[in-house]
């Protein structure tokens, strides 16, 4: 009896653990690989977990180790996080990992006996983005008094661990990737000593944490080293360097090109004096830069602030009226915009809004005994823009989304000339995709379509009779984006 029942609970253990593990994989859960270390890096990953709560699931502790040995960053990296030259590469490469084994973030602990405090690194796995990376206080408090009247040993507060990691669990990606085996802190052996030695050191055998984030280890001989007071001195160890990406690059150049087109039409035109426009498969080329001077010059509160720069001109342009193709015409279309520009960066989106001047002017040459000098439809629309844009990852590639209203101060000759009461609503749009080709550069193409509304005030006994007229632009953009 007693052996059935061993085999009933050994049954049970394995069905259970069965049971566990294939829920994790399904689940789609986000999981956090967390690594720590010092004198209670038990607790430390006992509090995170509780931290993390139903939030995510902890990857396996011993299968992270390994995987970051087997990335080859599991090396120096106290040396990586305290040297300001290192640390943008190597938390590109936790990135990097972190990616490849569907890891929502990474948080790395190490409570620093010496000063009360525990300093934590906290990753996005999706992004790379440092979400924080600083000291958190954990002092040492009275473990009070037993039963007995017997004094307890002290205890360190790790509340704070908790609290500053909580507030943060909504910034990790919510991806429904699967990944190794998660483990909750209750799956943490208690047994393991908190102050475990790795092979990722040399001969002194540093453990895991000093080797993330600074402290004193004991050597194999038991002596106690300190490091340098560069890597244990908060206000030493400088700021952490984001991943450069197109979204938070200081400067981007966009050489452009465009095959696009024209078609001006009147509404209920009643002169013949009047000739709509229509060309096609027209070359623009130009080029267009993104300026962010606080980033450059290191401003935070500024970082985020741009000027947007851009001009574009049409190659090879003619025109010729339907009667007569043989009365070729010069034509010239240019583009040109000038604007500030505000960038938010979430999770996985970029948002952005910008408001500027910009000129569109389309132009002929034609002599002025011509009878077409008078009723060719050439605008010189100036104009204030107000624009949302969009930058979200989908996927390999980011989709780009833009809307804007155009205020139009000038029309130029189709006003001036034909009807001065013109009243010109337009509006403009863009939808594409970018795609990495390498660091600093991605390709990128969009479909765009602009529209200028008119709507004339006439009377029957004027010149030029019409209701009103749309004047629409429209076309593919291609082009590559160099971004630093």
């Amino acid at each position: 009896m007693r052996v059935k029942s061993l085999q009933l609970a050994l049954c049970y253990v394995v069905l259970h653990g069965l049971a566990t593990t294939a829920w994790a994989q399904g689940s789609g859960r986000r999981v956090v690989a967390v690594v720590t270390e010092g004198d209670v890096a038990t607790k430390l990953r006992q509090q995170i977990a509780t931290a993390l709560g139903k939030s995510a699931d902890l990857a396996e502790e011993k299968g992270t180790l390994e995987a970051l040995v087997q990335a080859g960053i599991g090396r120096d990296l106290g040396k990586r996080i305290n040297d300001a030259s290192q640390r943008g590469p190597f938390f590109g490469q936790l990135a990097t990992l972190a990616k490849s084994k569907g890891w929502a973030g990474v948080i790395l602990a190490r409570h620093l006996d010496a000063r009360d405090t525990t300093w934590i690194v906290i990753l996005n796995g999706q992004t790379g983005e440092v979400l924080l990376d600083r000291d958190v206080a954990t002092p040492e408090r009275s473990g009070g008094k037993g039963k007995r009247g017997k004094k307890k040993p002290s205890v360190v507060d790790l509340s704070q661990v908790g609290a500053a990691i909580s507030v943060l669990i909504d910034k990790l990606p919510s991806s429904g990737v699967t990944a190794a085996p998660a483990a909750t802190a209750a799956s943490t052996p208690a047994t393991t000593p908190a102050t475990k030695e790795t092979q990722w050191g040399d001969g002194t055998k540093q453990s895991t944490a000093d080797r993330l984030l600074g402290g004193s280890s004991k050597s194999s001989s038991g002596i106690t080293t300190t490091p340098t007071e560069s890597s244990t001195t908060k206000m030493s160890v400088p700021e952490p360097k984001k991943t450069l990406t197109a979204n938070n690059a200081w400067v981007l150049v966009r050489p452009v090109y465009a095959a696009t087109g024209r078609r001006y039409t009147y509404n209920d035109r009643r002169t013949d004096n009047l000739r709509p426009y229509k060309a096609l498969g027209v070359s623009l080329l130009g080029v267009e830069a993104d300026i962010y001077p606080g980033a450059v010059a290191g401003v935070k509160a500024a970082a985020d602030i741009g000027l947007m720069l851009g001009y574009r001109q049409a190659v090879g342009l003619k025109s010729a009226p339907k009667d007569d193709s043989s009365n070729e015409i010069g034509t010239s279309w240019s583009e040109l915009d000038l604007a500030l520009r505000y960038r938010l960066n979430l999770e996985s989106l970029q948002l952005g809004a910008n408001l500027g001047y910009g000129k569109q002017a389309f132009t002929f040459d034609v002599a002025a005994s011509d009878p077409m000098k008078d009723q060719v439809p050439e605008v010189s629309y100036g104009f204030l823009r107000v624009g949302l844009d969009a930058r979200a990852t989908l996927g390999p590639v980011q989709g780009l989304f833009a809307v804007a209203y155009r205020h139009v101060l000038g029309v130029g000759k189709v006003k001036d000339d034909y009807f001065p009461e013109d009243k010109v609503t337009a509006f403009d749009l863009q939808a594409g995709a970018s795609y990495p080709l390498m660091n600093h550069l991605e390709a990128f193409g969009a479909l765009y379509y602009t529209r200028y509304g008119h709507a004339f005030t006439v009377k029957e006994t004027d010149e030029y009779v019409a209701k009103g007229a749309a004047d629409q632009y429209y076309g593919l953009r291609l082009g590559a984006q160099l971004y630093f």
